[in-house]
């Protein structure tokens, strides 16, 4: 008998949790469930009234995206440093968010400098090498080309963003948006559809 009550006891316990995280407006999974969803392009506009970046991502589609106090903000190369999101017109950013019905929320902005050229190439995988954190990709020529993939590279897929570590999908098609400095090619961006 004396389980019985302790299993009541758990069941109330659970069923108090469920109700207190609902009346404070979020779902009981909301913090483990939530998608990371990423957009790649060039800043249109910044308001600094409504907190808002409007992203042309050059495939004809504009994502606008709002920024907080705890977005971080951060330059793309090691040696770039943290700007005011304001001063991002123009600029070609790599910007991940969270979805919460038609508003996106900031997590990161990445940032290049407007001199940097950020390169598009889409094409098939024909392998990632996560020994050499590499990616061969197929032009619709048919040349491979690999290229680096930066540390902090993201990923976006459907179900949401990935870092290479957990990216396994060859024969994928794919945007990578990357930088050429002369020696290296270095994605820092890749959509797969």
């Amino acid at each position: 008998m004396q389980k019985l009550g302790m299993t009541n006891f758990t069941i109330v316990a659970v069923v108090i949790v469920g109700l207190l995280l609902l009346a404070d407006g979020r779902s009981a999974y909301s913090a483990v469930d939530e998608v990371t969803h990423a957009v790649s392009g060039v800043v249109k506009s910044v308001s600094s009234a409504t907190k808002t970046v409007v992203v042309d991502t050059g495939e004809g589609v504009e994502v606008a995206v709002k920024y907080t106090a705890q977005t971080v903000v951060k330059g793309a190369k090691a040696t770039a440093k943290a700007v005011d999101v304001a001063t991002l017109t123009g600029a070609h950013v790599v910007v991940e968010y969270t979805e919460e019905g038609a508003v996106k929320t900031a997590k990161a902005i990445k940032h290049f400098a407007k001199d940097d050229t950020v390169k598009a190439a889409k094409g098939t995988v024909k392998g990632v090498d996560k020994a050499t954190h590499t990616v061969a990709i197929a032009a619709e020529d048919g040349a491979v080309t690999t290229y680096d993939v930066g540390k902090d590279a993201t990923i976006a897929t459907a179900k949401g963003t990935v870092k290479l570590a957990d990216y396994t999908a060859s024969g994928a098609t794919v945007v990578a948006h990357y930088t050429d400095d002369g020696v290296k090619k270095t994605v820092h961006f890749m959509k797969v559809f």
